[in-house]
């Protein structure tokens, strides 16, 4: 937001990501009215402030993109900077054919990775499950739970005490990694999430396009953020690959990070916790406000600002 700011750039935050293109009253909120941040945007806070949906763009439905596409420019919105993984990465595909759009990456699975150059030739392609926006499907114990319960419990039962119109639309499950992620955000999260959202700005007014932000690492030069071709992702028939860590971090005998490891772990981890930080748990962690008074979470804020289209 700050080089937006600078550049004299507009930022328009759309409601529930994709979701929003889908629904003709486009929900939004403007993020930097007259170049200025307003107050909730809070880098000390986790959790997304204009919320996510897991929609997808799909390039095969011509009509549904035109759609979206003469929605983004009744908003006046002449680039789009996208934030998620490799679902997200693919559903602005067909979106970077119509106006410029660009990634920044915050995947809680960290799993997004670049091909070295001959890598997209060594895939072998192999028959899947994977969800339209290319994520592969998995299930687990807290799925199976979810159906048994939704299948003991039943639609009558949330109708009747207006919790929902059915079992299935009630009941859902909680992911440990999303949890997380709606977790305080250290200081190597605050700094590098701000230098990849400025790159995605730049590459924007650059004039980039169907590019991504990213973190790099080397032994040399430490963490550093860079734009790439989002071609340099897919392998030759188009696909993202979950990338797992580097053995060379790892040291498997031992069961222990390797010296690698340790020199890439030591500046995310050292001063992790700022002065900021502190503060910040003294007077809301250990308030004794929080005895008495009902919670006030962020949404109630943003709620207000949210605009739509009649």
């Amino acid at each position: 937001m700050v080089r937006a700011n600078q550049l004299k750039i507009e930022i328009i935050g759309l409601i529930k990501g994709f979701n929003c293109l889908f629904n003709p009253r486009i929900p939004h909120v403007h993020l930097n009215p007259l170049f200025q941040e307003i107050p909730e945007l809070d880098p000390t806070k986790g959790g997304t402030l204009i919320g996510s949906s897991r929609d997808y763009v799909d390039s095969d439905k011509a009509e549904a993109l035109g759609l979206v596409v003469s929605r983004l420019k009744k908003l006046g919105i002449e680039g789009l900077i996208c934030i998620g993984g490799d679902g997200t990465l693919n559903g602005l595909q067909p979106l970077a054919e119509r106006l410029p759009v660009v990634l920044a990456p915050k995947t809680v699975d960290n799993d997004l990775g670049l091909n070295y150059p001959s890598e997209p030739d060594e895939w072998v392609r192999a028959n899947d499950t994977t969800e339209p926006a290319g994520n592969m499907v998995l299930s687990g114990a807290g799925d199976a739970l979810r159906a048994r319960l939704i299948k003991m419990i039943g639609d009558q039962c949330f109708q009747l005490y207006r919790r929902g119109n059915s079992a299935k639309e009630a009941i859902f499950t909680r992911k440990v990694g999303h949890t997380q992620r709606g977790g305080r955000p250290i200081l190597f999260d605050r700094f590098y999430a701000a230098q990849l959202g400025a790159e995605t700005v730049d590459l924007l007014a650059e004039g980039r396009n169907n590019a991504v932000s990213i973190l790099q690492y080397t032994r040399d030069n430490g963490f550093h953020v860079e734009g790439y071709d989002a071609n340099r992702f897919r392998d030759r028939w188009g696909l993202i690959h979950a990338r797992k860590m580097h053995p060379a971090l790892y040291d498997p005998v031992l069961m222990k990070p390797s010296e690698i490891g340790i020199n890439y772990l030591k500046p995310i981890f050292t001063d992790a916790i700022g002065n900021d930080d502190a503060e910040s748990m003294r007077q809301t962690l250990f308030s004794p406000g929080n005895l008495t008074q009902p919670y006030h979470s962020i949404n109630t804020d943003i709620q207000k600002r949210i605009r739509y289209f009649a």
